[in-house]
């Protein structure tokens, strides 16, 4: 009798626990579009490692052809097999810094010629050839260039740098010349006016813009705190012509509640016909070519914002960016010409991933403005509607190897590169290739 009280006992208890898993399904993980390999690079693509470095890796579509900056290296592949047309290894390291946020956004690719700034030198390559045209003079190891260049940091004539000088007042300009790499001019320091300004430890510029209307070089700044301008320099001789200092906004079109505003302007200028656009710490602030504020609009999702090290870029009369809000990261769309948040967005995975967006830069192809965050997903957002149409989730993508028949676990190590379906991107091993699964 006691050994049936026993068995029947432990018949219960099984059931139960049973019954009690049952009760917590497995939770279901968005995974994102799959990829379909179309190639991979013929050859390992070696680079640098480095506990907790990003790789804020270039790439540009020209033509036939594909052109990826990474690490000491520039290379030229053809599109459409992954073949290696030409590479070139960089006098210095690249145009990786040694901290976390530094990333450039984009070549500069005019006349067959391609443009490049990295840590100390400035380099002119021939596209065709993929030989060194010229490189400018080695502005040194101390030397803290600023590296968030645009295809605005040039004129027909000069290629225009900034010198951060992080902590000093010694922030400088320089006109580089298109033709020889030699300098043209270097701006007056100290260049931000910190008179009515406590401190000053944190004083630094970032890349300049140049207007072909005001033919004047503009750039942002951030001095003490959370303060931060606006500076004109004349493009042909670097003299300094006016600054607009930054200031919280009185009024807040938003009725958001602001508890941490800030004003600085560490971000490179975007130009318009008719002004400037700037990031102004949790603002974004467009400017006229007098340097007088049209307006100024908050940055943020449901009043949830923040702020982040990215330019923002300008299509179709609308200025497009994003921010690192309290709960998630955000994307927005604003009108160029009355300062009106048109639509925000969070970049949601599913996952509940906060998704930061501190390296990786965006750009607008077709009817979608993408974004790689720092965790490899990308997102495709519709620019007419705010939603994601794209989710990528890159690092967890697997595609069999052609020759071996091997299963290649992807990995992200770059940026990115996007023509309709097709998706380039670096790897953990390899640069690939990969289009769009639609039949899932």
């Amino acid at each position: 009798m006691k050994t049936l009280l026993i068995i029947s006992i432990i018949l219960l208890t099984s059931s139960c626990k049973k019954e009690e898993v049952n009760d917590y399904p497995e939770r279901k993980v968005n995974k994102g579009l799959s990829l379909n390999l179309i190639w991979k690079s013929e050859r390992v693509l070696p680079f640098e490692t480095f506990p907790g470095r990003f790789y804020p890796t270039l790439y540009s579509v020209l033509h036939d052809n594909l052109i990826v900056g990474k690490d000491d290296l520039i290379e030229m592949y053809n599109k459409n097999s992954g073949k290696l047309i030409w590479s070139i290894k960089l006098l210095h390291y690249g145009q990786l810094e040694p901290i976390r946020f530094g990333h450039t956004n984009e070549f500069i690719i005019e006349n067959n010629k391609l443009y490049f700034i990295e840590t100390r030198f400035v380099y002119c390559i021939d596209i065709t050839s993929g030989e060194i045209v010229w490189t400018s003079n080695d502005f040194g190891e101390s030397f803290n260039m600023a590296l968030r260049h645009t295809m605005s940091s040039h004129s027909p004539n000069s290629i225009f740098i900034g010198e951060r000088a992080t902590g000093s007042p010694y922030q400088n300009v320089f006109a580089i010349s298109k033709s020889d790499g030699s300098i043209l001019w270097k701006s007056e320091s100290p260049l931000i006016n910190t008179t009515n300004l406590d401190g000053g430890t944190t004083n630094r510029i970032e890349s300049p813009s140049y207007s072909p209307i005001s033919n004047c070089v503009y750039v942002g700044s951030r001095s003490y705190g959370n303060r931060g301008s606006l500076i004109a320099l004349d493009a042909e001789t670097g003299e300094k012509k006016w600054e607009t200092r930054f200031e919280i906004p009185d009024s807040n079109a938003s009725e958001c509640d602001v508890d941490f505003p800030a004003s600085y302007a560490r971000y490179a200028p975007q130009i318009l016909p008719d002004g400037i656009i700037i990031r102004s710490g949790t603002y974004c602030t467009k400017l006229d070519f007098d340097g007088n504020i049209l307006w100024q609009t908050l940055e943020h999702h449901n009043c949830d914002y923040g702020d982040t090290y990215n330019d923002g870029l300008i299509y179709n009369n609308h200025y497009y960016n994003y921010s690192q809000g309290s709960n998630r990261s955000i994307v927005y769309k604003i009108n160029v010409n009355s300062g009106k948040l048109i639509w925000s967005n969070y970049l949601d995975n599913g996952n509940n991933d906060y998704n930061t967006i501190s390296v990786y830069g965006h750009k607008v192809i077709g009817d979608k403005i993408y974004k790689l965050a720092d965790n490899g997903w990308l997102f495709g957002t519709n620019i007419e509607t705010g939603n994601h149409d794209i989710l990528i989730n890159l690092p967890a993508q697997e595609y069999e190897d052609p020759e071996t028949g091997e299963i290649i676990k992807s990995g992200c190590h770059g940026g990115f590169a996007v023509e309709g379906d097709r998706i380039y991107y670096l790897g953990n091993d390899y640069l690939f290739c990969a289009e769009i699964d639609r039949t899932k």
